[in-house]
C-alpha cells in the first residue's frame, strides 16, 4: 500500500484534476499502517531520550513539490504552532494519542494599527484529542493551515505535503500570545492573537 500512497502523492502534487486525486489519496493513507512502513513502537522509542528533543523524522520522498515523512514524538514533546503557506498537507496518525490544534489567519477588519508587527489575530478551527483511529486530516491553503500537535503519548504522524517548503516557502512559528499556555480546550471559531517566534 505505501507504494500505491507514492505514486497517488505523486500524481497529485502534479494533477490537473487535484481533488480528484486527493479523494484517492486521502482513501489509501486511512488504509495505512505503521507495519506498512516498517516501523516498529519498540524500536522508535526504545527508551527516553536524555535531552527533550522535540521530535525527529524519517523523509520517505522529496522533491519541489512533494514531500512524504514521517514525525516520531516521544510522549511530551511536539510539532510547535507553524504555517504550510499555500500548502495542502495529508496527516494520519499512525500509532499513539495527541492533541491537534488548528488555526487560521483572520484577513477581515480587524484593527491592526496598535499591533505589534510581529502579531496577527487568527480563530480556532479545531481543538481535539486524536488516535490511531481517528482517521485521516487535512490541511489547505485556506483551511486549517496552521497548526500544533502534541503528543500525549509516544507517536508517529504520517504526513503528505504538497508542495515542499523551500527557500520561497519557508516555515513560521507561532505562539498564542493572548492567553495563558496550558491544557486549556479551545472553542471553535474562537479569536486569538499570534505572535510570530524566531525559526526552530
Amino acid at each position: 500500500i505505501f507504494g500505491a500512497i507514492l505514486r497517488e502523492a505523486l500524481e497529485f502534487s502534479s494533477s490537473a484534476a487535484p481533488e480528484t486525486s486527493l479523494t484517492n489519496l486521502k482513501s489509501l493513507i486511512a488504509s495505512l499502517t505503521l507495519s506498512d512502513l516498517g516501523l516498529d513502537p519498540q524500536h522508535l522509542f526504545p527508551q527516553k531520550l536524555s535531552t527533550k528533543n522535540r521530535y525527529f523524522y524519517i523523509t520517505s520522498l522529496h522533491t519541489d513539490e512533494l514531500t512524504v515523512a514521517s514525525f516520531i514524538l516521544e510522549r511530551g514533546n511536539s510539532l510547535p504552532l507553524h504555517d504550510h503557506p499555500k500548502m495542502t498537507v495529508v496527516s494520519k496518525l499512525l500509532h499513539g494519542r495527541v492533541r491537534w490544534r488548528s488555526f487560521d489567519w483572520i484577513n477581515d477588519n480587524h484593527d491592526r494599527s496598535n499591533l505589534d508587527p510581529n502579531k496577527r489575530y487568527a480563530h480556532v478551527v479545531f481543538d481535539e484529542e486524536i488516535n490511531s483511529d481517528s482517521g485521516v486530516l487535512e490541511l489547505k491553503p485556506d483551511f486549517a493551515n496552521l497548526h500544533e500537535i502534541i503528543a500525549l503519548e509516544d507517536s508517529v504522524l504520517f504526513d503528505v505535503l504538497t508542495p515542499s517548503y523551500g527557500e520561497e516557502r519557508d516555515c513560521g512559528y507561532y505562539r498564542v500570545a493572548n492567553m495563558d499556555e496550558g491544557n486549556e480546550k479551545l472553542v471553535v471559531g474562537k479569536i486569538v492573537l499570534l505572535e510570530t517566534l524566531p525559526e526552530q
